[in-house]
């Protein structure tokens, strides 16, 4: 499995972990990038504490789901997922926090990534909707009718990377995929994503994955709740 850190990128300067990425260190062409969405397409074990991550293949006719149709765990292990539906390689989730921790306050940068056995995740040949299928989509929670990465508290996107590997082990590419993220009423990110990259096909991709900068803050009723508690300690040493 090979886990990209995002923290050395190839023609980028060397950066701390909790360093954010700027357009300087982005490699690829972000033209290629749009929003996607690939709706009612309910995992088959869906659970209340995971989230869906799957990729998909399509364009102009639509996108199809070619991951299997299962929920991932966010936990800090691998998962075997099961068979692509097109090229027949296992594919497997895995998770990171990089930075910071997912239940507390505060910055923190996490990544979910999926690999293949196969030696590409995206491979043309295939139509969509009666059209060539010749986009490849990373789909995550709600943007596939699958489960959102929930958090206790909201948590506001600072950026979100996608990025792909190959078999050699190195990053190909990343694109900040910052603006097309989808918020809450609160302005918070919902825990989803649907990106469609254009000119992946066929690209030896054996990994794609999110790496997620976050600032957590307390939800509105708990830091109301915190105020009224410091009012009566306050109350008491009078």
């Amino acid at each position: 499995m090979k886990v990209a850190l995002l923290v050395a990128l190839a023609g980028a300067a060397s950066v701390a972990q909790a360093d954010l990425y700027t357009s300087a260190d982005i490699t690829g062409d972000s033209s290629h990038i749009s929003a996607a969405s690939m709706q009612n397409v309910a995992p088959a074990n869906r659970t209340t504490d995971g989230y869906f991550l799957g990729h998909a293949i399509g364009g102009a006719g639509g996108f199809a789901l070619i991951s299997p149709n299962v929920d991932s765990i966010f936990n800090g292990a691998s998962e075997v997922l099961g068979a692509d539906g097109t090229t027949g390689g296992t594919i497997t989730s895995s998770d990171a926090t990089l930075v910071g921790d997912v239940f507390a306050l505060g910055n923190t940068v996490i990544q979910v990534q999926l690999d293949t056995t196969a030696a590409d995740m995206f491979i043309s040949g295939f139509t969509v909707g009666g059209l060539p299928a010749d986009s490849a989509g990373m789909f995550m929670g709600a943007n596939a009718g699958g489960n959102p990465l929930d958090f206790t508290n909201p948590a506001f996107m600072n950026q979100a990377l996608l990025y792909t590997i190959d078999a050699s082990g190195a990053t190909t590419n990343v694109f900040d995929v910052t603006g097309i993220m989808g918020t809450l009423g609160d302005g918070s990110w919902d825990g989803s994503a649907g990106v469609s990259i254009s000119g992946l096909m066929d690209a030896g991709t054996v990994a794609a994955g999110f790496q997620f900068d976050l600032n957590i803050v307390p939800a509105p009723g708990s830091a109301a709740l915190f105020g009224f508690a410091g009012l009566v300690a306050t109350r008491r040493r009078r």
